[in-house]
């Protein structure tokens, strides 16, 4: 049963990894390449990207520590 909670947490883990890969691309395609006016807008918002992936990483902290 250990395990399972050890891999279910890693793969929690690695979907918080592909969010903030994911909000990374984002703030760039909009600060760099975006020709939109609301760029900045776009870019701030892309940022609550980073807030998701930590409430997810944290699910996946405390599926690995067993609360």
């Amino acid at each position: 049963m250990r395990f399972l909670k050890i891999l279910a947490s890693r793969g929690i883990a690695g979907i918080s990894d592909c969010i903030i890969v994911a909000t990374l691309a984002l703030l760039f395609w909009f600060v760099a390449m975006s020709e939109s006016q609301m760029k900045y807008l776009w870019a701030g918002l892309s940022c609550l990207g980073f807030v998701a992936a930590y409430l997810i990483y944290r699910v996946a902290d405390r599926l690995h520590d067993g609360i």
